[in-house]
């Protein structure tokens, strides 16, 4: 597992965190070949590794970097959630990088969202819809995406009921305020009183400083 970690590592050593277009020819050969050695190592590691959540990380993770691996990421995440249902950094990965600035779009990742909340019935409700968002949170304005506001906003409310953690509360506010819904905006603000309100963890663009003047409302 270290030795496919650190194939994988030197493949984006050599390829650099620059956009594609500042790769040569010959870097991004080499990129994939590291990525396809790292994938043989996975797949030729003992039976006891294999299977296991960080094994099956670090293969979804190398597929979805190349799009030379023997293995395709569809088939990858299929048996990784299988395996471990609520471990989120399988989903978080695929929905990153259905983003268009990896060369997805905002209809692919919603249809992915949308399949992948119906498809949990292990009672988590709709709260998987809202865990998805939030990764991408900082990539982009709320209004560029295909989010359905009224699924998101009950996908919230499932979430903060599970999990009432205080990110959770302060993202519901900041996202009502971004989807201009008052009513939404005023239930989530009852839910931050003092020590709970956090504007770090406000969207960037709908801060809490810019949403209490929009919003009117006392905390």
């Amino acid at each position: 597992l270290a030795e496919a970690f650190l194939a994988r590592q030197k493949a984006w050593s050599i390829r650099g965190n620059g956009f594609t277009n500042t790769v040569s020819p010959e870097s991004w050969d080499l990129y994939h070949k590291q990525l396809r050695e790292s994938e043989r190592l996975l797949l030729s590691a003992p039976e006891p590794l294999k299977g296991t959540v960080l094994w099956y990380q670090l293969l979804l993770n190398v597929v979805l970097d190349s799009d030379r691996t023997q293995r395709k990421p569809g088939e990858v995440f299929e048996e990784a959630v299988k395996l471990s249902p609520h471990y989120y950094p399988f989903y978080e990965g695929m929905v990153t990088r259905l983003e268009p600035k990896w060369g997805g779009s905002w209809r692919s990742l919603e249809a992915f969202v949308d399949k992948w909340t119906q498809r949990r019935t292990d009672g988590e409700g709709q709260s998987l819809y809202a865990r998805l968002y939030i990764v991408i949170k900082e990539d982009q304005a709320v209004s560029e995406t295909n989010m359905d506001w009224p699924r998101m906003k009950q996908s919230f409310r499932d979430l903060i009921s599970r999990y009432p953690d205080k990110s959770f509360k302060n993202l519901y506010a900041s996202y009502a305020c971004a989807t201009r819904d008052r009513e939404a905006y005023e239930e989530a603000m009852k839910m931050l009183p003092k020590g709970v309100l956090d504007p770090t963890e406000w969207i960037r663009g709908h801060s809490y400083e810019a949403c209490s003047r929009w919003g009117a409302v006392e905390t």
